[in-house]
């Protein structure tokens, strides 16, 4: 039997994409080698919720989130997703280190973020991940950032809607996590939306840099828009043409090599005539070739735009304690994933306490029976052996009578000393205030404390909670130690009491 996988069981993690027309949900069954689409749902959202990334409207993205949360609901139960976002307000840089373990960049970066980053250290979630390179002497990373309040928007959200996210990415990592074309060597990923551009390069199979654009930023009122309003592809493809040479340029350059491929991402009706325009860079136009081999049936449903939400499923699906990639979530992915072990964990000793609890007490109280039944059994015997002539056996019998009254008498001694823990847990879970889990409460008897573990949302909750405590007259001596308080949020604590007699 596997214990560690009862202790510990492995989550089901799905991709969910946030765009500014839609949202995602993506989850992959594996399957042998092979990975098929377990659930894929998609809702469009109204305009002006989000609006180039960052979130406009809480209250109706919360909704829209909701309502792909019950989709998703009749096939995948878990809550668990990586989330991915639109690369734009994500600010990368790649920078160099001598060969120093992570713990020494995890420093150098924290002295040094206030020069790399254009917003105020205290405003930004950052994370960096290891470049692949075949450089000796040193190691290339790639830092990312972004703003604490367009973070902060999503997460809200997420939570709010049922969703529990593990990790945060823009689409330019998901792309670099899933394409399997430049598995160890340099190119070059083109995303073309309805409403920008993701231009990646890729260094040793590994995300070097990326640049947004977005098509409003450049174009003109006049030559931007169709008939139908949308943006065309006549007004695009020069300045999408430039970009992408700028950037083959920039990369042969600074790392002296040669670009010759593109994979190139784009809207159906936009794909071949873009293709077309940017095959006289030179270079061999590409479709994408995903690291995990999918099902050709599943791929048929689906069109480019696709691709970022199948890396953040893809990414899902690696071990926890393997996820080292880049996360803009307030704490690393390991982490987080350290926290929800935690909880799980304590959760189940909790479980397993009271229904050893409930099995010795069944058991002592049948045993306390039985005795007991055995008893007055013997005495009737003794009685009616008292009225017949004296047999050899009679001592015998006598002496089993006087050991099983031995017995009886212990066990009824150990009954006085059995305590009624329902009304104590009672009164403790009437104290419980909301943002706080209680995961366990133990004590050995009423002359010892009584301890109680619990998770508290904030700092805040988990001092009013003692507070409540302590105003109760059936308790008293209450302690909750500060060491309890490492973290800011999700806080594992533990109080001990006594109980008022």
């Amino acid at each position: 039997m596997n214990l560690l996988g009862l202790l510990y069981p492995k989550e089901k993690i799905g991709g969910l994409e946030i765009r500014d027309d839609k949202i995602r949900y993506l989850f992959l069954n594996k399957n042998g080698n092979n990975f098929n689409i377990a659930c894929q749902e998609s809702i469009k959202l109204d305009k002006n919720i989000i609006k180039d990334g960052i979130v406009k409207d809480k209250k109706g993205l919360i909704k829209a989130l909701k309502e792909l949360r019950r989709k998703v609901q009749t096939k995948i139960k878990s809550p668990y997703i990586i989330l991915t976002i639109q690369s734009a307000n994500i600010f990368s840089q790649a920078s160099k280190f001598p060969l120093i373990s992570d713990e020494e960049i995890d420093s150098a970066i924290e002295l040094n973020i206030g020069f790399a980053s254009p917003f105020p250290a205290g405003e930004i979630y950052y994370d960096w991940q290891d470049i692949k390179t075949s450089e000796t002497g040193s190691r290339e990373v790639l830092l990312s950032l972004a703003t604490k309040n367009i973070i902060n928007s999503y997460i809200e959200a997420l939570r709010a809607s049922g969703f529990m996210p593990f990790a945060i990415e823009n689409s330019a990592l998901s792309l670099s996590f899933i394409c399997n074309n430049f598995a160890g060597k340099n190119g070059l990923i083109a995303n073309v939306g309805e409403f920008g551009a993701d231009i990646i390069l890729i260094k040793s199979g590994t995300l070097k840099f990326s640049r947004s654009m977005n098509w409003n930023d450049f174009l003109g009122k006049e030559d931007k828009k169709t008939a139908k309003n949308e943006i065309s592809l006549e007004a695009i493809k020069d300045y999408l043409k430039a970009e992408i040479f700028k950037a083959i340029n920039y990369f042969e350059a600074e790392e002296n090599v040669k670009i010759d491929e593109i994979v190139f991402l784009a809207p159906a009706k936009w794909k071949n005539g873009l293709a077309k325009h940017l095959s006289s860079l030179g270079v061999k136009i590409l479709n994408l070739e995903p690291v995990n081999k999918i099902n050709p049936k599943d791929i048929e449903k689906i069109d480019d735009s696709w691709w970022p939400i199948f890396g953040a499923a893809a990414r899902g699906i690696i071990p926890r304690s393997e996820d080292d990639y880049i996360s803009f979530m307030p704490v690393g992915t390991e982490e987080a994933y350290n926290q929800k072990k935690l909880i799980s964990y304590t959760s189940l000793l909790s479980k397993v306490f009271i229904t050893v609890f409930i099995a010795f007490t069944a058991i002592f109280a049948g045993t306390a029976i039985f005795f007991s039944y055995t008893k007055v059994n013997l005495e009737k015997q003794i009685t009616l052996l008292g009225r017949q002539p004296q047999l050899p056996e009679l001592e015998t019998l006598e002496k089993q009578a006087i050991k099983f009254n031995s017995d009886v008498a212990l066990i009824a001694k150990a009954q006085t000393n059995i305590t009624d823990w329902a009304p104590i847990v009672k009164i403790i879970m009437s104290q419980v205030t909301p943002g706080i889990t209680i995961t366990l409460i133990s004590a050995s008897s009423l002359d010892n404390p009584i301890n109680i573990t619990a998770i508290a949302a904030s700092r805040d909750g988990a001092l009013f909670f003692k507070k409540k405590i302590e105003s109760d007259p059936h308790f008293k001596d209450v302690i909750l130690p500060v060491t309890s308080f490492v973290q800011s949020e999700n806080i594992v604590f533990s109080v001990s009491l006594k109980y008022n007699k």
